[in-house]
């Protein structure tokens, strides 16, 4: 790092799983022609980054679907998806026979609707408190047994980063673990991957989330 012309810091790390070997910690994926939005480079990346291990059949919930980036790599894993967004998403995802859409917004979804899901995604261009809530209300439901969730927190001031840890106690009290990174390929926000105790919370490297297409 060049800090003036007369300073050069030299530093290194130990490199410990896969994810810590990207050159600059810059995600060397790449956001493929046919993704309708950039959500799915960022989900493709928070699937590398914690070690998902995303089984085909699962089911999976997206609250704040629009436009449907993530939803789509989720397809592409072979997941059954839900998308929850008062807003369309993208006529292909909208088409896919994996797919449905609940036209609301996430507060409105009745809490028993919540049940039979394996992972729960939220994305949601609002404040992050409000995104914790709307994980909340879903996780703590009952009957409701989520093996892992994947959060955004959108940070409208680099200043509200220093509510994270705050963020991460209320995700183990819901009884989950957590773990917090800035993706490469995101913008001014935390994605945070929390898992149930029982499930690992990342997979051996040999093993990669499934990404495939399907018709």
């Amino acid at each position: 790092v060049v800090g003036d012309p007369g300073r050069l810091w030299v530093g290194g790390h130990r490199a410990r799983t896969p994810a810590s070997t990207w050159s600059g910690g810059i995600y060397p994926g790449g956001l493929p022609a046919h993704a309708v939005s950039r959500a799915w480079l960022k989900l493709d990346e928070a699937i590398a980054v914690f070690g998902l291990d995303l089984i085909r059949g699962q089911r999976v919930i997206e609250l704040g679907a629009a436009p449907g980036g993530a939803c789509q790599r989720l397809l592409e894993s072979g997941l059954k998806v839900v998308g929850v967004d008062p807003a369309p998403v993208d006529s292909t995802v909208a088409a896919h026979p994996r797919f449905t859409q609940w036209r609301m917004r996430a507060r409105d979804v009745p809490v028993r609707h919540l049940r039979g899901f394996d992972w729960l995604v939220a994305d949601m261009n609002i404040d992050p408190s409000s995104t914790m809530e709307a994980v909340g209300r879903a996780v703590t439901a009952r009957g409701t047994g989520f093996r892992g969730v994947i959060a955004t927190l959108k940070l409208p001031a680099w200043s509200r980063a220093l509510e994270l840890d705050s963020w991460l106690d209320r995700f183990r009290h819901w009884g989950y673990e957590p773990v917090a990174r800035q993706l490469s390929t995101a913008g001014r926000e935390l994605s945070v991957y929390a898992c149930r105790p029982a499930v690992p919370r990342f997979s051996s490297p040999r093993r990669r989330a499934t990404r495939r297409r399907d018709g």
